[in-house]
């Protein structure tokens, strides 16, 4: 997501956050709950095409390289003993076809060392019986097929999803200023009542719902990596119950955070953001136990770090 994107849902994300946490005062006014509600429903929109249109491709990028490796030894046995064949034979436009050395396979585009794989294959295909004094046979021939279609599906696969993602993109932009719409025409005018019956309530509630109105942020107070399956310290603090915390999600993998009196584990109210998301709460909401003094960070997935930024309001 561009920046100016991410600031705008952002601020989606920590105006809802703002809600739930005073739901109890603002509920009071009825009118509002019906509002709010279509309000976490357009974020929760936004948030599934979000992940799709920032859907990370580097899983097509390994998976590539090892069906192109796969591709290669396959290949490099069939052209070596068509070589050795056509050189016998002096059939030597063959030989200039299909004589190319590991090193010159490797500097090929991926489209053009597919296009090279099958050409040795049909060149191979009518000579098969031929190559059985080199080693090859026609389970090799077979196998190589499979290795290429394999690695024709792999790279063809980033251009399908890149397409998703720009039409995806077009309809997040859509969605976004939809909801910034009725966030400034319904939501805002509603909140207004708390001008006069609690100021400080309606305060709060702008100073949530400008703080990427002007496309920036302020510097996080935390912000770092979260090592495969781990749980960090992020920070220490005399515990303060009505500190209150903005927790945003900035990796590829669900983070759970909680406010504890172990430096090693996890415990009472435990909060789960999932990639892309955040989370608003206060330290009285996360642990009552006054010597809970450990910010904390789990990351749980077994193979991928994850990234956070928090952001804390005294």
């Amino acid at each position: 997501m561009e920046n100016n994107l991410e600031n705008k849902v952002s601020m989606f994300q920590k105006s809802e956050g703002y809600l739930e946490l005073h739901w109890g005062e603002i509920s009071s006014i009825p009118a509002i709950v019906p509002i709010k509600n279509e309000f976490s429903n357009l974020i929760t929109k936004i948030l599934e095409l979000a992940s799709i249109a920032d859907a990370d491709i580097t899983g097509f990028t390994v998976e590539k390289a090892a069906k192109r490796a796969t591709l290669k030894k396959s290949i490099l046995k069939i052209s070596t003993a068509v070589v050795a064949n056509a050189s016998v034979s002096n059939n030597y436009a063959q030989v200039e076809k299909c004589d190319e050395t590991p090193a010159s396979m490797d500097a090929m585009r991926d489209n053009d060392f597919y296009t090279y794989a099958k050409l040795v294959i049909n060149e191979a295909t009518p000579v098969i019986s031929a190559l059985e004094p080199f080693g090859v046979v026609q389970a090799d021939l077979d196998q190589a097929l499979v290795d290429s279609d394999k690695f024709l599906d792999v790279i063809q696969k980033p251009k399908v999803q890149i397409s998703d993602r720009s039409k995806t993109k077009d309809e997040l932009e859509t969605l976004v200023a939809e909801t910034d719409t009725f966030l400034k025409k319904k939501l805002d005018k509603v909140m207004a009542i708390f001008q006069v019956t609690a100021p400080s309530l309606h305060v709060g509630y702008l100073s949530a719902r400008s703080i990427d109105d002007t496309g920036t942020q302020t510097t996080p107070t935390y912000q770092g990596v979260a090592p495969k399956n781990s749980i960090i310290i992020v920070g220490k603090l005399n515990y303060l119950s009505t500190r209150s915390f903005d927790i945003k999600n900035t990796g590829g993998v669900p983070l759970s955070f909680c406010l504890s009196s172990s430096e090693t584990a996890i415990e009472g109210n435990i909060v789960t953001v999932v990639p892309g998301g955040t989370a608003t709460r206060k330290s009285s909401t996360l642990n009552v136990n006054a010597a809970a003094n450990f910010l904390l960070l789990q990351n749980s997935d077994p193979a991928l770090e994850g990234s956070y930024k928090i952001w804390i309001t005294e």
